[in-house]
């Protein structure tokens, strides 16, 4: 179940409001039994709550936003229908945004967020708060930058900072727009709340004997985009990321979350494009090649070497239809490589008035049955129908 309302208050205030629900129950094989034995009469249950508020203030210098957010989970697998595993918690964000332009040149973005994790269940909770500012700017005609810089202080884990940098130039040429864009980041993720408890309560060697810490990241990436008209781009983008002691789940013996020390990659090309045919057809699609390796130097498991979409879009009046093919090949488990696939999507919508709208959509149109990890079955053909009324 999901609402969304929003609510104009005055010219410059907006109000917002959204809510979801999930309940879903679930069952699977290869759980253990209190003896330690394998058993396929295995259960899971899961039940998660969010809700969000909002106040967004327009000022003629910029815009102010403060919102509250809140998440409530609970799950529980169940081995030959004993309850096996347990947890319920919650997690609180308070955040506050804003940006204020200087001048024509330059605009500035500020904001704090707090957060605080909780497994109710146990009793135990974390807080984190960040700050963090980032500079925009067009120091001359078409050329872009942004300047950002973040500080964490994390209960458990301490004080980090990160920062980003990034550019743009554009030129406007006879044959349409050439756009040339760079960045360059880092990052870091704690080990959360959840991950912690995991391993040591339910968790067992090796992942009971591993102390978690913070993974961290940085990378950078080059794109080239040219635009000969509305509607129709191209663009080749090359990236390259580092992540330092990744936090995984042990897929080869279901220990609990281990640290791979050292340095894991991910580099590659990304080619996006678009054309639009005429007011009626759209073509668009995109190809990454994403050389992924651990920090053994193989390559790291349920990152495919190759991904690729290509979608053909229609619109005529009241109708909108779209048929995407996604494509997935030289991908590998934990002991094997995995097949390669491709799975087709439907989607339309119809503007029955102004106000009305009925939608629908269906993922894995030709129900192909194909695996994203070694031993774990995708689901199937996926059905959803659903009515938009605006006013």
């Amino acid at each position: 179940m999901h609402a969304k309302v929003s609510v104009k208050a005055t010219d410059a205030l907006t109000l917002g409001f959204v809510a979801r629900h999930n309940d879903g129950e679930g069952e699977f094989d290869n759980c253990y039994t209190a003896a330690f034995s394998i058993s396929n009469d295995c259960d899971s249950a899961f039940e998660q709550t969010n809700f969000r508020v909002s106040a967004n203030y327009d000022l003629e210098s910029g815009n102010q936003q403060l919102a509250y957010a809140k998440t409530l989970i609970e799950r529980e697998n169940y081995t030959e229908g004993a309850s096996s595993y347990f947890t319920k918690g919650t997690v609180e964000r308070v955040e506050y945004i804003g940006d204020t332009a200087i001048n024509d040149q330059h605009t500035v973005v500020y904001g704090i967020d707090w957060e605080e994790e909780a497994i109710t269940s146990s009793n135990e909770s974390r807080t984190q708060t960040g700050y963090y500012g980032e500079l925009q700017s067009e120091w001359v005609e078409n050329l872009f930058t942004t300047a950002g810089v973040r500080y964490d202080d994390n209960e458990d884990f301490g004080e980090h900072l990160s920062y980003r940098l990034s550019s743009a130039y554009i030129w406007e040429l006879q044959a349409g727009e050439l756009k040339l864009r760079g960045a360059y980041g880092t990052g870091l993720r704690a080990p959360s709340l959840y991950e912690v408890q995991y391993n040591r309560d339910f968790g067992y060697a090796p992942a009971s004997d591993v102390a978690l810490k913070e993974e961290e990241s940085k990378g950078y990436e080059i794109g080239l985009q040219f635009t000969p008209s509305a509607g129709t781009f191209v663009e080749v983008v090359y990236f390259d990321q580092k992540i330092e002691d990744a936090i995984v789940f042990d897929m080869a013996t279901y220990s609990g979350y281990l640290q791979e020390l050292g340095t894991a990659t991910s580099e590659g090309i990304e080619l996006i494009g678009q054309w639009a045919i005429n007011d009626a057809w759209t073509i668009k699609g995109n190809y990454t090649y994403n050389d992924a390796d651990d920090v053994n130097g193989a390559q790291r498991v349920r990152r495919p070497r190759d991904l690729a979409n290509l979608s053909v879009l229609y619109r005529y009046e009241a109708v909108t239809a779209e048929a995407t093919i996604r494509m997935v090949a030289d991908a590998v488990g934990i002991s094997a490589p995995l097949d390669d696939y491709s799975l087709v999507d439907l989607s339309a919508r119809y503007d029955v008035t102004e106000n009305f709208s009925v939608f629908g959509r269906i993922e894995n149109a030709f129900d192909k049955s194909y695996q994203g990890a070694s031993a774990f079955r995708s689901r199937g053909r996926a059905a959803n129908i659903g009515v938009n009324y605006a006013f």
